[in-house]
């Protein structure tokens, strides 16, 4: 069953169909062309039509009662009368109206869905009310039942409470300010929304210029049919006129009765001449193109309407999108400060840490390659130095580290550790036993000594002198200290 609904909006009208077994919308043929408006009787047609409250009017050329037909016309099978659809029977007939009509609210419950109504509309200029018709509860009414339900969930969460009851209250909770994803995604929305409207004008106006095509096709065979049909009654007349004559001539009625003045003629009446048959048609045609002009004329000025506010919907879109852009770049530019103080303070902090460990690794010594110590390993280290290297001091602290592979010691104070450090060079002169005496460096500090190594021996290769000290290294006669922030050497004056 097709039902055909007349949009009515602020930019003119559209006559929509729906097509209740296949569910889906169609713009019905033009009007006389079916049988919704052609007055046949037992068949109805929309009359009226309100999307904002969701009624259509419906008028009745037939028998029968017309809530019946308007009930099985608009609602679902398993709807009835009070579950979704009320009919007002309030005028059947009047003495100005020669049918009767009656009103049906349609109250489509959450589940329907009319597809492509929201594509139609926003075409026609209608308002965001009318075009973004969704399944969603609270964009229509409720059925008692969906009404139920939807009481019966609030009171399992407690939103039946004071608070929730009082449509006044501010919410307690504090807004949210949106994140950057959000904000991308308002803006691609706003940017689609923009490039929606724009298709869908783009669309509208092909399908005027169609529209506009086919009645001229039409009016072009419409001349051509009236064209024939003249040159039809013109062979016709020609043929007439000849009979008569011929008969005249065979029974000689051209003698004295056709002298008779009072005697009636028995001619037939000549039909009017190709002049007055030529001014006939051009004057229908001046009538069907002064009407052809009027129409399209009208639609321009209604097109002109819809793309004005559509423009004016879009500059305000722009206006939205240029704010949230500005927005999205202040606050990447405050991030960006704030990551660059962040990352100053973390040096700072670095820093700090980095001199405190100097300070707390300041009198240790690394001792490799002196074995295992039974007993006491504090008096154990104190004798193997003055064996060694002939320097007494006092050990606080001993222990072995990486896997017992060396010893660290933490010497009483800094002379003490200035003198092992003066005379470690004579270990070098004990050849098949590697033994070595370093400092207790930091992980910072280990690094830049380890980049050191590796240029002396590429400074070797290349048959220069080299001598490593603490963060620095002397090549030939030359001494280079190391530039933490450039990574590189710096020559010392």
């Amino acid at each position: 069953m097709d039902v055909c609904v007349c949009l009515l909006g602020a930019g003119g009208s559209l006559t929509v169909g729906w097509r209740k077994e296949e569910s889906t919308l169609f713009r019905p043929p033009p009007r006389g062309q079916h049988g919704f408006e052609s007055g046949r009787e037992g068949r109805p047609w929309v009359y009226k039509c309100c999307l904002l409250c969701m009624s259509v009017n419906v008028r009745w050329n037939g028998r029968g009662w017309p809530g019946k037909v308007a009930r099985s016309l608009v609602a679902p099978p398993e709807e009835r009368i009070g579950k979704g659809i009320g009919i007002e029977k309030t005028a059947y007939r009047k003495k100005d109206q020669p049918t009767p009509a009656i009103t049906i609210d349609v109250l489509r419950p959450p589940e329907t869905k009319i597809p492509g109504l929201a594509a139609i509309a926003s075409r026609r200029g209608k308002s965001a009310a009318i075009a973004n018709v969704t399944n969603d509860e609270e964009g229509m009414p409720k059925s008692p039942k969906a009404r139920k339900e939807s009481s019966k969930r609030e009171r399992e969460e407690g939103r039946m409470s004071e608070e929730g009851l009082n449509p006044f209250r501010k919410s307690s909770r504090t807004e949210r300010s949106p994140s950057r994803g959000e904000e991308r995604n308002q803006s691609k929305e706003i940017e689609q929304k923009i490039e929606t409207v724009l298709r869908e004008i783009k669309e509208d106006m092909a399908g005027i210029v169609e529209e506009s095509r086919a009645r001229r096709k039409e009016l072009a065979a419409a001349r051509e049919k009236d064209g024939e049909q003249e040159r039809e009654d013109m062979l016709k007349s020609s043929e007439v006129r000849k009979e008569s004559s011929k008969r005249e001539r065979e029974e000689g009625r051209t003698s004295k009765e056709g002298k008779n003045p009072l005697r009636n003629s028995s001619r037939t009446r000549r039909s009017p001449n190709r002049s007055q048959e030529e001014n006939q048609s051009k004057e229908i045609d001046k009538e069907m193109k002064t009407t052809m002009i009027r129409e399209m004329s009208e639609e321009i000025k209604t097109l002109r309407k819809e793309l004005a506010a559509v423009r004016e919907e879009n500059g305000e879109l722009r206006k939205e999108l240029a704010t949230v852009r500005e927005e999205m770049r202040g606050r990447e530019e405050k991030g960006q400060l704030e990551k660059a103080d962040w990352m100053k303070r973390m040096e700072m902090i670095e820093e700090k840490m980095e001199q405190r460990e100097k300070k707390e690794r300041k009198n240790n010594v690394i001792i490799t390659g002196i074995g295992a110590i039974s007993g006491n390993v504090e008096r154990g280290v104190e004798e193997w130095l003055e064996r060694e290297i002939g320097v007494k001091v006092n050990v606080k602290e001993a222990y072995k580290i990486n896997k017992d592979k060396m010893m660290l010691a933490k010497i009483e104070n800094w002379e003490q550790k200035k003198n092992i450090m003066l005379s470690k060079s004579k270990l070098k002169e004990k050849k098949g036993e590697r033994m070595y005496i370093d400092d207790d460096l930091t992980k910072e500090e280990r690094g830049t000594q380890k980049k050191l190594r590796e240029l002396a021996r590429e400074e070797r290769d290349r048959g220069k002198r080299v001598k490593i000290g603490y963060r620095k290294i002397q090549i030939n006669r030359d001494w280079f200290r190391w530039n933490k922030r450039q990574e590189k050497l710096k020559k010392i004056c």
